[in-house]
C-alpha cells in the first residue's frame, strides 16, 4: 500500500506534476510453481521514495525463498495411476503453408521413473522395426514419450472425451524441481516436427 509512483517531481518524497495524472508504473512480478507457494514469502514491497533522478519511483522487494534442495521430496508408496483426458488447445501457431497445423500433444517427464500404461502404435511399431533397421534411420523424436494422435488442419484441436493417456508412479520419490512438460507439436510426414507451444507443471 503506497501512493502512485509515476509522474512525480524529481525530488524526495511524492510531489506530483500538476499537469499530469499520477499513476503507477514499476512492478515486481513473482510466482512459484504449483504446490510450492508456501516456500516463497514476500517480506517487503515498497517504493524508493528518495530516488530523484527520474519522474518515477522504482519499486523494491524482499523475499524469503526456500531452495529446492531444502524441500523434502514426496514419497510415492505403492502404484498410483494418473489418467489425462479432455485435452484441447486454442489458437495454436500456424506451421503449414495452408495456414493450419496438424497438432498433437506430447508429455515429457523430467527425472521421474514412469510406467506408461498405453503406449502408442508408433512406440510398438518402433520397438519391432528397430531390431532390423539402424536407429539413426528412424524418427526417434516420435517415440518413447506419452502422446496423442495428431489432428489434421486445425489451430484449435480437441481430442474429446474418448482420448485418454495414462501413466503410473510406483514406489518412487518426486523431487520439488521435477516438471511435466506438455508440448503441442505439428506433425510433418517428412522432416522434423515443429513445436507449437509448451506448458510446464510441477510434478509435486
Amino acid at each position: 500500500n503506497f501512493p502512485p509512483t509515476f509522474k512525480v517531481e524529481r525530488k524526495e518524497g511524492f510531489v506530483y506534476k500538476k499537469q499530469r495524472v499520477p499513476s503507477y508504473t514499476d512492478r515486481i512480478l513473482f510466482k512459484s510453481s504449483d504446490g510450492l507457494g508456501k516456500y516463497l514469502k514476500p517480506l517487503a514491497y515498497e517504493p524508493c521514495v528518495d530516488f530523484v533522478t527520474s519522474d518515477h519511483k522504482p519499486i523494491r522487494a524482499a523475499f524469503s525463498i526456500r531452495s529446492n534442495k531444502d524441500i523434502d521430496p514426496v514419497h510415492i508408496l505403492g502404484k498410483h495411476t494418473v489418467t489425462i483426458s479432455s485435452m484441447k488447445c486454442h489458437n495454436l501457431r500456424s506451421s503449414d503453408i495452408n495456414g493450419k497445423s496438424d497438432p498433437y500433444l506430447m508429455f515429457l517427464f523430467e527425472s521421474t521413473d514412469l510406467i506408461t500404461e498405453n503406449k502408442s502404435i508408433m512406440d510398438a511399431l518402433y520397438s519391432s522395426i528397430s531390431r532390423i533397421i539402424p536407429s539413426f534411420l528412424l524418427r526417434s523424436d516420435r517415440r518413447s514419450w506419452l502422446q496423442t494422435h495428431y489432428i489434421p488442419k486445425t489451430l484449435d484441436p480437441d481430442w474429446g472425451e474418448d482420448t485418454k493417456l495414462s501413466f503410473s508412479l510406483e514406489n518412487c520419490e518426486i523431487q520439488p524441481h521435477q516438471m511435466v512438460f506438455v508440448i503441442a507439436v505439428d506433425y510433418d510426414m517428412i522432416g522434423s516436427d515443429d513445436w507449437l507451444g509448451i506448458a510446464a507443471f510441477n510434478m509435486k
